[in-house]
């Protein structure tokens, strides 16, 4: 169930749904793997969905090699 809008914040029901016509997107996940898929799923991840402009910063602590592969992959899309 999808909680009502509380003081003008709607929860999302999915990346895309968190994603639309979003300047920023933040993620803060547990695991390396989390980031990878939310950001690269190639239906449903960050990468596909959101706009050319939008910033993204992960505030997850994962892998800096990864980190650091996911931020030239976000610059290819």
């Amino acid at each position: 169930m999808v909680k009502a809008e509380i003081n003008g914040v709607k929860p999302a029901t999915s990346i895309a749904d968190a994603v639309k016509n979003a300047e920023y997107v933040v993620t803060c996940l547990p695991r390396t793997a989390d980031v990878q898929n939310a950001l690269t799923d190639p239906l449903e991840g960050v990468f596909h969905l959101a706009e050319a402009d939008t910033m993204i910063l992960d505030t997850s602590t994962i892998s800096p090699v990864a980190a650091k592969q996911l931020s030239f992959d976000a610059k290819k899309h």
